[in-house]
């Protein structure tokens, strides 16, 4: 081997690299911009590698930037100046569900272009960020909530990993005995050549596996940050809770004293029984779910990014139309047309919308007041089910809406698609709550009386909403009320007036 290798055959110098540490507006909803940009700051520390001879890692962050990790790093190898260059090397974590399809994807990819790679293979360092970030917006767990099933996925990737070592080489990232031992034993039987395997531990953290490692002969690297103080303490208090976890190999063996044996099952042995999740709604089938936020488009999965596309050009083709005013439900063209152009394409018109005077003014409002009498009487389960078909109605239209208000105010995807979730919640929640006042309220009882005390609507209000929120705000300003028993006009924003067009 070369002197100038580790071991012979590996690049001494290895540096790992959070994409997101040099451009900080990446954005899964933005595949191809934010691979532009992030490639524009990594070239540079790619070439040092390159006339280096040294070793260079994408690392992996939170899921959300997974595939954006993977597409920067693919995109980088297949530029003429890279392609080929073997020192080079990114992360896959055993913890997500969808690592094993991630890593098939990377070896076809490598396969084809004859690529060799490192894969450095961790367990995962995000499971708290992920766990809040999925209650917060009400989307499934990504990642196994089970220890043991990680474990297991962590030796089956080691597996496949090291079935294909002509091309591949694997950095087995790991503190838990028991999946290093599982990796060397593959590694023996398998003829793994010399070179295409080293095990990686943190600076600081389980000396003892570390002097294991090499008084046996291991290739085995140490991994350290460096860097401002800040980003370091982050990283320290995620290594902190991954390695003090109740579930932890170090915990369990080195703090808590448990048999080697018990922790050197397989993981499936170890796996405890899951319990089954209680939000399997209400037991009687009259009875309403409780009320629980609408999930948040997830940008990071390329369905989700692929229908707000074609949302985007089905919605452009449609653009220009004119909306009438409804009085008394009728349609009303005044003539007097606002034109909703597009704030960030000059020239783009969204829509044109008929405008009323004090005339129109009077009659929606006398309309508004005839209205409100029958409105009031109509029993709440009624008007509770007008808003829980609007919300059905707006998560049919979600993405229609979403991309209108993209074209109308210029909001980015995320934002427009939040807002399309909390108009949703506006109704659902509302909807519940007007169930709730149609019952009546405890009174101190008297003897020989029968008391009862009822909320009542107020009659008829006009609602201003403004352009920040132009579904959202709009949408709780008027169902609220709507849903208690009033009758409502609305008047958007001049700016927004198209969205709320199509609200109405």
């Amino acid at each position: 081997g070369r002197d100038d290798l580790d071991w012979g055959c590996a690049a001494r110098v290895n540096l790992s690299v959070k994409p997101s540490a040099l451009y900080s507006q990446m954005h899964a909803g933005a595949i191809a911009h934010s691979v532009s940009r992030a490639k524009e700051r990594l070239r540079p520390i790619f070439r040092k590698a390159v006339k280096m001879g040294a070793h260079i890692c994408l690392d992996m962050e939170q899921r959300h930037l997974k595939d954006l990790t993977l597409a920067i790093y693919r995109s980088l190898l297949e530029e003429p100046e890279f392609r080929g260059y073997p020192h080079t090397g990114t992360v896959i974590q055993s913890y997500l569900r969808s690592s094993e399809e991630d890593l098939r994807e990377l070896i076809a990819w490598a396969r084809k272009r004859g690529q060799r790679l490192t894969v450095r293979l961790v367990k995962g360092a995000y499971w708290e960020t992920e766990r809040v970030l999925a209650r917060q917006r009400n989307w499934p767990i990504p990642f196994f909530t089970n220890k043991h099933e990680t474990d297991a996925n962590f030796e089956k990737l080691a597996r496949i990993l090291l079935e294909n070592h002509e091309f591949l080489c694997l950095a087995c990232a790991s503190h838990n005995i028991r999946s290093i031992s599982y990796v060397m034993e593959m590694v023996k039987g398998m003829g793994v050549p010399f070179g295409h395997i080293e095990y990686q531990v943190l600076h600081g953290m389980a000396e003892p596996i570390k002097a294991a490692l090499l008084e046996m002969g291991h290739h085995a690297r140490e991994y350290a940050p460096i860097g401002e103080i800040l980003p370091g303490m982050a990283y320290l208090v995620r290594r902190l809770l991954e390695n003090t976890s109740n579930e932890s190999f170090l915990r369990q063996r080195f703090a808590e004293s448990a048999e080697a044996e018990e922790l050197l099952k397989t993981p499936l042995q170890r796996r405890t029984a899951m319990k089954k999740s209680s939000t399997d709604g209400p037991s009687k089938s009259d009875e309403l779910p409780p009320f629980a936020n609408e999930p948040h488009t997830d940008f990071s999965k390329k369905a989700g990014r692929e229908a707000m596309r074609q949302s985007l050009i089905e919605v452009h083709k449609g653009l220009g139309q004119e909306f009438p005013l409804i009085i008394d439900g009728k349609e009303l063209k005044t003539g007097n047309l606002l034109v909703s152009a597009n704030p960030a394409r000059e020239g783009e018109v969204v829509g044109r919308v008929h405008q009323a005077d004090s005339g129109e003014v009077e009659k929606a409002l006398t309309a508004a007041r005839k209205a409100f009498p029958g409105w009031r009487d109509t029993d709440a389960r009624v008007r509770a089910q007008v808003l829980f078909r609007a919300a059905a109605l707006m998560r049919e239209r979600r993405l229609e809406l979403a991309a209108l208000e993209v074209y109308e105010v210029s909001k980015t995807w995320a934002e427009a698609d939040a807002d399309m979730a909390e108009a949703i919640d506006f109704c659902e929640y509302y909807a519940r709550q007007a169930l709730d006042f149609a019952r009546p309220l405890p009174v101190l009882p008297s003897p020989g009386e029968v008391n009862q005390s009822w909320l009542q609507p107020l009659g008829a209000g006009v609602v201003l909403a403004p352009w920040n929120f132009p579904l959202a705000i709009l949408t709780g300003m008027a169902m609220g009320p709507v849903a208690a028993g009033n009758a409502v006009v609305i008047k958007p924003s001049s700016y927004t007036p198209v969205v709320a067009a199509l609200f109405m």
